[in-house]
């Protein structure tokens, strides 16, 4: 008899051959029918893990996608912001700007030895060269310098993400004040003294809390960006990278940005602007 393979995530096959039929249900809702030849019941149920790692780097399963814990660059979710800022790209670059980067303090980021070919840092007649209108792995600095298996989020990834935390993907969302070491689905602006959560302590920033399962927690912290020659806003605002390119013009790029009273998963920046970067892996 022929031997049919089902390689998908949360989902329930039911297999009777008195009925000839083979039935895949995804979350409940019958998505497909196959007919078999047995003549036994099956029931089985693939149930992917909501964490995990790959390619040596610690990832959260929230709105479908999974999400790294930790900025390109970075070597700690929290904690530190010279260990959890990672570095800053211009969109369409795989490398920073600078060849040096010194971070003291939340607001205290110094860059230096610039490369020759961008002496003028992350300014604004220097764009990246690429033009399509979503990043392929050759300009992704999420492939780049982690694997094959991450990428640069899409808008539709950040929408997704905010999503599945509050139940909008509206353009212009406020945080909550953490309050408990608990807290529900949701956005939370974290100040750099809260002591609710220690894993999130040391750095301003947002939580991501899943709606359907408040385990499912996941970090940015409030990073700054560069502009020119000089950082800003450390410890107060965050600005991410999308991989999707703003179609009626392929100089701006969706972003998720974000500052205490504020979170937008969908606002458009310009291209040459040196932002963070949270890899995801499908």
């Amino acid at each position: 008899m022929k031997k049919i393979l089902f390689l998908i995530a949360s989902t329930i096959v039911s297999a009777s051959i008195n009925a000839q039929v083979v039935k895949v249900y995804e979350n409940g809702t019958l998505s497909a029918t196959y007919t078999n030849s047995d003549k036994h019941t099956y029931k089985v149920v693939f149930e992917e893990a909501p964490t995990g790692t790959t390619n040596g780097h610690a990832w959260v399963k929230i709105g479908g996608v999974k999400w790294a814990t930790m900025n390109l660059g970075a070597t700690t979710v929290a904690g530190s912001p010279s260990t959890c800022y990672g570095d800053y790209y211009a969109c369409g670059e795989t490398e920073p700007r600078y060849n040096s980067i010194t971070i003291s303090g939340e607001n205290s980021v110094s860059l230096g030895d610039w490369s020759s070919s961008h002496s003028s840092g992350y300014f604004d007649s220097d764009y990246p060269t690429y033009t399509g209108t979503t990043l392929d792995a050759a300009h992704d600095a999420a492939t780049k310098n982690w694997g094959a298996d991450w990428r640069t989020p899409t808008n539709a990834d950040f929408q997704a993400l905010a999503k599945a935390c509050t139940g909008s993907s509206d353009n212009s969302q406020t945080p909550s004040t953490l309050s408990s070491s608990s807290p529900t689905g949701g956005i939370y602006w974290l100040s750099s003294d809260q002591t609710y959560l220690s894993e999130y302590k040391g750095v301003a920033g947002i939580l991501f809390v899943d709606q359907t399962d408040t385990s499912k927690r996941v970090f940015f912290p409030a990073a700054g960006y560069c502009y020119a020659v000089s950082f800003r806003y450390g410890g107060n605002t965050g600005v991410y990278w999308s991989s999707s390119l703003d179609t009626s013009d392929t100089r701006r790029v969706y972003t998720l940005f974000f500052y205490s009273p504020s979170v937008s998963p969908s606002r458009i920046d310009f291209r040459y602007f040196g932002y963070t970067v949270r890899p995801v892996s499908d």
